[in-house]
């Protein structure tokens, strides 16, 4: 399934219902990391991909699904966050703006539905930063001189 893709979650949807009935969690673990870099010299399509699927995909899913839970009055929706929700890194700012917008779509969505019995909740992937970037091998950009300079304590 494509979570970007509004008529993929709509058919994955379908089946489900159709083959278990309403799930009582639904967990959106589709993420991607996005590109690294400094914001301005990221192109569009990049920003857009990384939000397609971290932000309009866990919106697609949770729209199809949240619907049944409420109606039964209760269920789980599990949000995977990351640790770039939490602490952005320089260079990650596409990640970490759509992880942010998760913590927000979960806050949101569990003031609407709470009421009806459905839980929402962001839970990070790692649970150590410390641990999850040793032997990362996810590029780091290189910051310009003039960016280091701007962001250097005085």
């Amino acid at each position: 399934m494509d979570v970007s893709d509004e008529q993929s979650v709509r058919r994955f949807g379908r089946e489900t219902r159709e083959r278990f009935g309403v799930p009582d969690v639904v967990v959106c673990n589709s993420g991607v990391g996005g590109p690294s870099g400094l914001l301005w010299e990221l192109e569009l399509a990049d920003w857009e991909q990384t939000f397609d699927v971290n932000v309009t995909g866990t919106f697609l899913t949770l729209r199809e699904f949240m619907p049944g839970m409420i109606e039964r009055g209760s269920g789980s929706a599990v949000l995977i966050g990351s640790m770039t929700g939490k602490r952005p890194l320089a260079g990650r700012t596409p990640c970490a703006a759509s992880k942010l917008a998760l913590v927000g779509l979960a806050r949101t969505l569990a003031l609407e539905a709470g009421p009806d019995g459905v839980r929402v909740n962001v839970v990070p992937r790692v649970s150590s930063p410390a641990r999850a970037w040793t032997g990362s091998s996810m590029p780091r950009p290189k910051p310009s001189p003039k960016t280091r300079r701007s962001s250097a304590p005085n």
